[in-house]
Formats: structure tokens, sequence, C-alpha cells
């Protein structure tokens, strides 16, 4: 069995392990259990009318079963910060707008910026270990991916070795990562948008 690709000490022992979180992909494909989704590729011996469900974003023994909950704490947050709350006029302070001439950018209020940006990094460490599905052709440099499994092992909640629990409470861990600041070490990320002057040769700027 391999060690787990974040922690790399525990076995990768962790089956079904979602490359991008559930809750993202649930009003594309339907919730955990019940998806339906199909793939379009030019392979012409495709079955278009086959029914893919979640396999295409799930892959086995990558993650140890400690990292997976680690990760799911990062999720629960994210999901019952955002997801649960964003569409709703009785959360409408938990959020700030900024809108400028070619974006707007949504501030989650409520959220430790770091938890944000920790989930973030989280989404991209996945798709870039993920050999298997919509993502296996997904990658960024070795030297940014360790940069992200470094900063995800150090500053996300610490899991027993002997039964995989999370050790810290949330609301707990949540205080030591906004007391952590000076150990964060922000990555730049860019949002690709089609050009201007879109041709034929689909080239993009940021």
């Amino acid at each position: 069995m391999p060690n787990c690709k974040l922690c790399q000490k525990a076995e990768a022992t962790q089956t079904g392990s979602h490359i991008t979180s559930s809750f993202f992909v649930k009003s594309q494909i339907g919730s955990r259990g019940n998806e339906v989704a199909f793939i379009l590729t030019t392979d012409p011996n495709q079955d278009y009318t086959e029914n893919v469900g979640a396999a295409p974003i799930l892959e086995d023994n990558i993650l140890c079963i400690g990292c997976e909950r680690r990760i799911s704490v990062l999720e629960d947050i994210i999901s019952r910060e955002y997801s649960n709350k964003i569409f709703k006029d009785a959360y409408r302070d938990n959020f700030n707008i900024q809108e400028s001439d070619n974006w707007d950018q949504l501030i989650l209020l409520k959220v430790e910026p770091i938890v944000t940006m920790l989930f973030i990094y989280s989404i991209i460490f996945r798709m870039h270990i993920t050999s298997t599905g919509l993502y296996k052709d997904f990658k960024v440099s070795e030297e940014l991916n360790e940069k992200l499994r470094f900063q995800l092992d150090g500053l996300m909640p610490e899991f027993s070795p002997e039964d995989y629990t999370i050790i810290e409470k949330q609301k707990e861990w949540i205080k030591t990562v906004a007391a952590s600041h000076d150990l964060f070490d922000p990555i730049g990320l860019a949002i690709f948008r089609p050009s201007e002057n879109v041709d034929d040769s689909a080239n993009m700027d940021c």
C-alpha cells in the first residue's frame, strides 16, 4: 500500500476520495450517492448514454483516512458558511462582494482567510495528484505542489495516528490558524479569462 500523498506517513487506505469537493458539484450532478453524469469525448466508440455518476472525480488510495478527515474539516466550514448561506437574505452580512469592470470578488467575512485558502489549496493539490478521471491531465509544477502539500499538512488539524480521529476541536483549530499568519505563505492564484480579441487559437490572458 502506498503512503498518503499529503502527510506522506500513513498508508493511503482511504477509498472514494473526491478530487472535487462533493458539495461543489452537487448542483451539477446531484447529491452524494445519487450522481448523474455523462462524459463527452472525441472517442467515436464511447457510449454517451452511460451514466458514470461520480466516478470521474473519485480515486482510491491517494490519501490516508486521517488526511481525508482533515480535508473534510475544511469542506465542512466552507460548505456551511458559503454554499448553505450565499443565497439567503438572512446571511447577507456574511459576505462582501467587491465589483470591478472585469470581475466580482466574493469575500467570506465569517471565515478565517487562511481556512478559505487552505480549502482552495486542497482542491488544487488533489487535482494534481490524481491519475484518473477528469483531472488526470491537470498538473502544476512539482515545486508548487510541494508548497501546497507542506502548508496543508502543517496547518490543517492534526489527527490521531491510532484511529485517525481529528484531535483538535474545530473552533480551537480555527483560533490556532488565525494566529498563524506569520507561518502562512500565500501562493498567488490567477483566474484566466478569454481575451477581448478571442480567435480560433483560443489564446487566454489573465
